[in-house]
């Protein structure tokens, strides 16, 4: 950063030669969110609708999506008792990540500081790698302990429902200016379930010290093949390898225990690049600072020598960043092997999200257009016959029938070879997915589906009187004859739209879940479908981070 002047407020970058320690925290935008303190600080994860998101971070490093607890959160589901009952969502505080296909992508960002007075920035000339590694951490439960382990988890899982339901329950009070001692029952109540939350946790802790549970860290480690076709560990060290007559295999490795602050670096690890200030730009955000970043891997090709991914949605990770602090006596070309790892401290747990999580694949809809009949049967007639195909396929003799064509000829050698235009198969998908949705849906009684169809014709809008009546139902939904006698006629006729009319012959779907699952969950059904936005809306999550000025922060 020479001949680049940082902006008030900001240390000057400390020159080679002062060895004191080193220390990688978060960038300082990020300062006043996690400890208010650069040097007890952590690198940070940064949220992205684009997948273009290094550009822009480069043009804007603090311009990012806000993290919000209502949809990066990991949330413990406890199944419902009925099939149109409403499962039970316990929120467990654990970061979630979304997966590339969900549109949504990550950079690990730090900041290297010299720990000394000021809490000065170090010059980039005194670093020869810069990278991350992620690791994940297991509990080590004996078998013993397990029925116990899950009582208590479920004793604590109740305990933070029953806050989170009394604290959703004041939050909708309040704008109904009740009265104050209704709100003051209901705090008192919140504070009783806040103390049991509290008496559950120390419990655990307890249970877990007393009977020595251990917490495993695990890296992972790249594998390769020695002379003799065993899998063997592939040293960090480039060429060392080579020397002792491994090879290694690409996307191969295996989950190993490793150390929080290695001297040596063993496991796989992914580059982080600077933050390079632009000099015409003497305010940006990187200047006086040296800032690094790396995109966060939601997925992988890596395999164990098993075959099991090295990524999945049941496991926590964490990210640790380094950097190596180049020996005046190193050279600067080929491995820095030899030079002292500098490690951060490990980012925020996070979980990755199933790839078929609803949050996330909302995220990135897919449009399928449907062809036109009409214009499809006028292609049809006018193009040459068998030039329509977009898929061809060659089917084997073993897949052919037996009789020949023409009769009385002979089959060749090289089987048939058929073309379908897409639109026919689009049509024919289309037809079977109908058909049987409706099979499915009545024959496993999995009526909650019907809120993932959703359809809206052109122009559609819902009664207001009855978008309102429907709000005004009691949340314990203790009507029944009331209810279907102003709206069951309009609930029939929209639950067998979405089932396409279908009858299997003991009536049709709104009789079916009219007469079998109990009166509540028909009500329920009807409130989330009939008074729901009439109109495909937007991720609720495109919220932007608060913008930090450097003046603000504390080194």
């Amino acid at each position: 950063m020479t001949g680049i002047a940082a902006p008030a407020g900001a240390p000057a970058p400390v020159a080679d030669g002062q060895q004191h320690p080193w220390m990688l925290v978060a960038p300082w935008w990020h300062w006043p969110a996690q400890t208010g303190h650069g040097r007890t600080s952590h690198p940070a994860l940064q949220k992205y609708e684009t997948p273009d998101l290094v550009n822009t971070f480069l043009a804007d490093p603090q311009l990012r999506l806000q993290f919000l607890s209502s949809t990066d959160e990991v949330v413990k589901i406890t199944p419902a008792s009925s099939p149109m009952g409403i499962p039970v969502r316990t929120p467990t505080g654990m970061r979630k990540l979304y997966l590339d296909t969900h549109r949504r992508h990550y950079l690990v960002t730090c900041e290297l500081h010299c720990d000394a007075t000021g809490f000065p920035a170090v010059t980039r000339d005194q670093i020869c790698q810069s990278g991350f590694v992620i690791r994940r951490r297991l509990f080590d439960v004996p078998s013993q302990e397990r029925t116990a382990a899950r009582a208590m988890l479920r004793r604590l899982a109740g305990a933070r429902q029953r806050l989170v339901s009394v604290e959703t329950e004041l939050a909708a009070t309040r704008p109904r200016q009740a009265s104050a001692m209704h709100v003051g029952k209901l705090e008192a109540r919140r504070e009783a379930a806040g103390n049991l939350v509290a008496q559950q946790q120390a419990a655990l802790h307890e249970w877990a010290s007393g009977i020595g549970l251990n917490r495993r860290l695990e890296g992972w480690i790249p594998r390769g093949k020695d002379a003799s076709g065993c899998y063997v560990d592939i040293p960090s060290c480039p060429g060392a390898g080579t020397a002792a007559g491994l090879v290694p295999l690409a996307g191969v490795g295996r989950w190993a225990a490793v150390e929080e602050l290695p001297d040596e670096l063993r496991e796989g690890w992914f580059p982080l690049c600077p933050l390079v200030a632009n000099p015409a730009q003497p305010d940006s955000d990187a200047t006086g600072a040296t800032i690094f970043f790396g995109l966060v891997p939601t997925g992988s090709a890596d395999v164990d020598q098993s075959g099991t991914a090295r990524f999945d949605d049941a496991s926590s990770y964490e990210i640790r960043c380094f950097v190596r602090r180049h020996k005046p006596a190193c050279p600067r070309t080929g491995p820095q092997c030899h030079c002292p790892i500098v490690w951060s401290d490990p980012t925020e747990s996070y979980m990755l999200a199933p790839h078929f999580d609803l949050q996330g694949t909302a995220n990135r809809p897919v449009t399928v257009q449907l062809p036109d009949l009409a214009a499809l049967q006028s292609d049809a007639l006018t193009l040459p016959l068998g030039s329509a195909g977009g898929i061809i396929m060659k089917a084997p003799q073993s897949l052919m029938p037996t009789a020949t064509f023409p009769p009385g000829g002979s089959m060749g050698s090289s089987g048939e070879i058929c073309t379908f235009a897409i639109p026919l198969i689009t049509i024919v998908a289309t037809f079977v997915f109908k058909l049987f949705l409706p099979v499915v849906i009545l024959i496993f009684q999995l009526w909650f589906m019907l809120l993932l169809k959703f359809c809206i014709p052109p122009e559609a809008n819902l009664d207001a009187g009855l978008e309102q009546a429907l709000a005004a139902l009691p949340p314990d939904l203790s009507v029944g004859a009331t209810f279907e006698a102003q709206f069951g006629g309009t609930l029939d006729h929209e639950i067998d739209e979405l089932m396409s009319g279908a009858d299997l012959g003991n009536g049709k779907a709104s009789q079916l879940l009219k007469n079998t699952p109990p009166p509540t969950d028909r009500i329920r059904l009807a409130k989330m479908m009939l008074s729901g936005p009439i109109s495909p809306m937007p991720p609720s999550d495109l919220i932007f981070a608060p913008h930090v000025d450097r003046s603000t922060v504390l080194p």
